[in-house]
């Protein structure tokens, strides 16, 4: 999600994030909008004199910062600090109402490894095989989960996603006789 365009203000910016929210995404990225060289909206903001003034008088430092978590472009409304803080905020709604990351990726993981191992297609069920390896190499992230979980709901969840996954790795090492 971009955070910074012209339009924005923090309730904006809140809609927004509520819709990417209700897609569940495995991974997110909250970056400010801002100029690279080469492209029609540096041309513009150049010519527009939109670049924040410390980077106009100091192009290295221009280069230093423009990695996507710095306000490089004057906004109609809002500072810098308040882009930079609604980034901010962003990241940690993620987190707050969805978990950590890590355990997201997995669980789609999880879910593909479920959806493909009893395909009739040969490299769709090697892929579930390679799905069911990295759970298992992923399995001593769990106990960080159950210890910080950022909300209840999450790490109930983790509680039974880890039993389910335990469950499923176990029945499938048995009937193989080998490791998946």
């Amino acid at each position: 999600m971009i955070v910074g365009f012209d339009y924005q203000n923090p309730e904006v910016v809140a809609q927004e994030l509520d819709g990417l929210m209700k897609l569940k995404p495995a991974l997110s990225q909250f970056l400010i909008y801002g100029p690279v060289p080469g492209t029609p909206f540096y041309e513009r903001v150049m010519k527009d004199n939109l670049l924040q003034d410390v980077y106009t008088n100091d192009k290295d430092l221009y280069y230093r910062r423009g990695d996507g978590f710095a306000t490089m472009v004057k906004h109609p409304t809002l500072s810098p600090k308040e882009i930079e803080d609604l980034q901010r905020w962003c990241f940690s709604e993620d987190f707050q109402r969805l978990g950590p990351s890590i355990f997201r990726t997995l669980e789609a993981r999880l879910l593909g490894y479920h959806k493909l191992k009893n395909s009739p297609n040969p490299w769709l069920r090697r892929k579930a095989e390679f799905y069911a390896k990295e759970l298992r190499g992923a399995y001593p992230a769990f106990l960080a989960g159950r210890l910080l979980a950022p909300t209840q709901p999450f790490g109930v969840g983790l509680a039974t996603w880890k039993g389910a996954s335990t469950r499923s790795w176990v029945r499938q090492r048995s009937r193989s006789g080998s490791d998946p």
